[in-house]
C-alpha cells in the first residue's frame, strides 16, 4: 500500500486487490456501476479478472471517496501497460480531481511498471483532455461495451520532458 499525499485534506491511496477493506471495495464497485452502467447506460461485465492483478488507485477528499483510477499491468492480449475504469463521481466533478489521478496515475505506472508506453481505450468524448496530458490518438473511434472508444498512447519519454 502506498500514499501520496496531495495537500492537507486530498490524499491518494494505491493498493493491490487483496488489500481493500471491504468499505473500500464497496466504494469502488459502486462508483464503478453508478457511472459506467446506470450513467452512460452500458450493461457490461465490469467485475472481471483484471482487478485482481491491477494496482487501484483511490483518491479521497476530506476523508471522503472522490476518484478511482485501475492501473493494469502489461498481460497476455496487452503489449502496454494500461489504466481504466477512471471515474469521479458527480458530486467531487469540476474540481480538478480527475486531473490529478490522470496524472498520477500515469506517473505512477512509468515509475513502477516496467513499460515505455501506456496505451489506454479512452471514451472517445474524453480524447481531447487526454490530448493535453501527451496522449495521442492511434485508432479510429470503435465500439467497446457499447460506448465509443479511441485507442491512445503516451510515450514514457514525452511524458517525462513534459512532467518529470
Amino acid at each position: 500500500m502506498e500514499y501520496i499525499n496531495l495537500n492537507e485534506s486530498d490524499l491518494i491511496c494505491i493498493k493491490d486487490f487483496e488489500e481493500f477493506n471491504i468499505f473500500q471495495l464497496y466504494d469502488i464497485l459502486k462508483s464503478r456501476q453508478d457511472i459506467f452502467v446506470v450513467e452512460q447506460k452500458s450493461p457490461y461485465n465490469d467485475i472481471d479478472d483484471l482487478d485482481k492483478i491491477c494496482k487501484h488507485m483511490i483518491y479521497y477528499s476530506n476523508g471522503e471517496f472522490a476518484g478511482y483510477m485501475r492501473l493494469i499491468p502489461r498481460y497476455d492480449s496487452r503489449e502496454y501497460s494500461s489504466m481504466g475504469r477512471f471515474n469521479v463521481p458527480k458530486k467531487f466533478r469540476g474540481k480538478g480531481i480527475g486531473g490529478k489521478i490522470f496524472l498520477e496515475a500515469v506517473r505512477y505506472i512509468f515509475e513502477n511498471f516496467e513499460d515505455e508506453k501506456i496505451e489506454i481505450d479512452a471514451e472517445t468524448y474524453l480524447t481531447e483532455p487526454y490530448e493535453r496530458f501527451g496522449f495521442k490518438k492511434i485508432s479510429e473511434a470503435y465500439i467497446l461495451d457499447g460506448v465509443s472508444h479511441t485507442r491512445m498512447e503516451i510515450s514514457k519519454k514525452l511524458f517525462s520532458e513534459k512532467y518529470l
